[in-house]
């Protein structure tokens, strides 16, 4: 951006008391708004009004900093950001100043039109005053003001120090907003937490149901919560909020029955505020006749269906449908859906489980039992304890393979990641998929434009300097000092002239680093190998890339190759006890994914302390298995593999049971 910036100095413009006394009332006022009296836009929408009227400023804009977006207008005054940024070029230009604001402390001001000759506000000459509003060290807003080509430069000065000060402000604004929404999301999430601790408390169905309907009510925050649950023939109402048994004869249950299975057959929630919808006509009529009857204003209806298969796209029939109601002209604004989202998916489980468990055909059997050791039958229960008691002997005493099944991915053992060594743009890809590349070898070519324009600017710069040390040397060649002023003169140039030079070797060592930058931009292979990332060109060519981000992998897949395993955190103890026991390189057989019918044969060479989610947020820790060259089948890389590392010989009982035992530890635990 070709304009001057001009950096903030001590306000030096004179101001009158009753000025600075009415700048301080205003600042104090504008501190002591809370978020919880007036929002965000009124906010700025106050700051700019004294911001502007301190200054008797032309307009000015509060823009918020999106990631992605660029900038959005929070706030105006006084200008249209419409008419005033109309052009791309102009627009670009702009968002660059704002984004060097961003990165600043402090106010930056810029005079418009700018030096080539655009005008920045359509028809509008001034100064552009900027300040970023700051949260957690990260800008998050910046404040604009549009100020008058006759104002000084104190003048600027003293304004800009005051943008700062209204900046602070507004930081601070910011700092309580943020404090008071993670207030209200710890008081949410403590909802939350007691509603899910109390409809799962249970698993009778009938309990469940109450408990929804109550407790959802609550954490919803409506006015009437009904749940309905799928019966051979259709849906009935199962418990209604306030109530303790819905008659399932009254008018508005049966509409609301009629509705649910509408509702149900679509698969999708049913939002329905009053306002105007594109419901279809059939279930516009089911809405407005159940309405009636219930004299609500608004209603959501949500059905309960699990998530569909991943293969066949199947979603299994809703089990259950529940209704929120509101009694007032209440928007269903993105908080109240949140509230509705989070009740209907902690409500579809704990009545899945409820259902599942009433299913059971265990459960009948366990009453059974009960009944009968109650009936005296003492000879045949003595005679099942011995049998218990025997095969509880068996499998504590008798000895099986203790193997510890994992999942992971077959990889060469020697692969290197090759990253951009700095900030650019992909001008050429000179490897494909699969290619074999030799070490040192061009992969990728990338081009820097900022890097070119400070070598542009840097070689201006020397040139300038270099005709400047040239002239006065001229200068003083020619020149024979005789009278005091002139050796004065001799000794100022002199001393001119030491400064051009050091000016000059300055630009040079950057000259130099400028090089030495140009030089990364060129990418070479880290080893000899073939490249393993799909799709090469479609993911770099013509795209920015950013320093550090991986652009493609380079793996030797003529050498060595190893398994990367993902052992589960429940069997991590395992599997160091068995190392412990029996060396570090435990045995592992593996299965490849591409011909489950052949074992092959590994050894165990690390385990990773670290314990962290996997792809399915599963924890479990990364361990690596050397695979000998005589057992090395023909692999890919990435293709996956079902392995078993052999931890031993354990007790058959704890062999076959320690997946329940682990649980029923973890059940007793809690």
């Amino acid at each position: 951006m070709d304009a001057i910036l001009n950096q903030r100095e001590p306000f030096r413009e004179p101001l009158g008391d009753d000025a600075l006394r009415q700048i301080d009332q205003w600042i104090e006022q504008i501190a002591q708004v809370s978020p919880s009296e007036v929002s965000e836009p009124e906010f700025y929408s106050l700051l700019l009004d004294r911001a502007v009227g301190a200054g008797a400023a032309l307009g000015g804009f509060v823009w918020s900093v999106e990631d992605s977006a660029g900038f959005r207008v929070l706030a105006e005054k006084q200008l249209s950001a419409a008419a005033s940024f109309s052009e791309a070029a102009i627009r670009q230009q702009h968002d660059r100043f704002l984004a060097s604001v961003c990165g600043l402390d402090q106010a930056r001001w810029i005079a418009t039109p700018s030096s080539d000759g655009q005008r920045w506000l359509a028809g509008v000459d001034g100064r552009l005053f900027a300040c970023a509003v700051r949260s957690d060290r990260r800008a998050i807003r910046v404040i604009e003001i549009l100020q008058r080509t006759e104002l000084s430069a104190d003048g600027c000065r003293g304004y800009a120090a005051l943008l700062e000060t209204l900046s602070e402000v507004a930081s601070g604004f910011q700092q309580k907003r943020q404090i008071q929404e993670l207030r209200a999301s710890q008081a949410f999430s403590k909802q939350t937490e007691d509603f899910v601790a109390r409809i799962h408390e249970t698993l009778d169905a009938e309990t469940v149901v109450c408990r929804v309907a109550n407790e959802g009510k609550r954490l919803a925050g409506c006015d009437r919560l009904a749940v309905l649950v799928r019966r051979r023939s259709g849906f009935r109402v199962a418990a209604v909020s306030g109530l303790d048994r819905p008659e399932p004869r009254a008018n508005s249950v049966q509409h609301l029955q009629m509705l649910a299975g509408m509702v149900a057959a679509m698969d999708e929630p049913l939002w329905y505020d009053g306002s105007e919808s594109d419901l279809a006509p059939r279930l516009e009529a089911a809405v407005c006749s159940y309405l009636d009857l219930s004299h609500a204003r608004s209603l959501v209806v949500v059905p309960l269906s699990g998530p569909g298969e991943p293969e066949t796209h199947f979603r299994p029939p809703s089990i259950g449908v529940l209704v929120f109601e509101t009694f007032d002209a209440r928007p269903l604004d993105d908080a109240y859906r949140q509230r509705i989202s989070i009740v209907a998916r902690h409500s579809r489980s704990a009545l899945t489980n409820a259902e599942q468990y009433s299913r059971l055909p265990l459960v009948g059997w366990l009453a059974a039992m009960a009944g009968w050791t109650e009936r005296g039958r003492h000879r045949w229960l003595a005679a099942t304890a011995v049998l218990m008691v025997a095969a509880i002997a068996a499998a504590c005493w008798i000895p099986a393979d203790l193997d510890v099944v994992c999942q992971g991915k077959s990889q060469p053992a020697r692969r290197r990641h090759v990253f951009a060594p700095v900030d650019g743009q992909v001008i050429r890809i000179a490897v494909q998929h699969g290619e074999q590349v030799a070490e040192d070898q061009t992969l990728v070519e990338l081009d820097s434009p900022e890097l070119a324009f400070e070598t542009t600017r840097i070689l201006g710069e020397l040139q300038t300097v270099e005709k400047q040390l040239s002239s006065l040397q001229s200068t003083r060649l020619g020149s024979s000092p005789t009278t005091a002023a002139q050796r004065d003169e001799a000794s100022r140039m002199a001393a001119e002239q030491q400064r051009l030079e050091a000016v000059a070797r300055s630009l040079m060592q950057q000259r130099e680093l400028l090089e030495q930058q140009r030089q990364r931009l060129r990418v070479d292979a880290p080893i000899n190998g073939q490249v393993l990332t799909w799709q090469v060109t479609e993911r770099l060519q013509a795209r920015p890339v950013q320093r550090g981000q991986v652009l493609m992998t380079i793996g030797d897949t003529g050498g060595p190759w190893i398994l990367e395993l993902r052992v589960s955190d429940k069997d991590i103890q395992i599997v160091r006890a068995a190392q412990d026991e029996l060396g570090p390189e435990l045995d592992v057989t593996y299965m490849l994914a591409s011909n489950p019918g052949t074992n092959h044969r590994a050894r165990l060479d690390t385990l990773s302390l670290l314990i962290e989610p996997d792809m399915d947020q599963r924890l479990s820790a990364l361990a690596t298995a050397g695979i000998a060259s005589e057992e090395q089948p023909e692999l890919r890389p990435g293709a996956g593999v079902t392995a078993r590392i052999h931890c031993g010989q354990r007790a058959v009982g704890y062999v076959w049971l320690r997946d329940l035992i682990a649980t029923v530890r973890r059940w007793l635990f809690v």
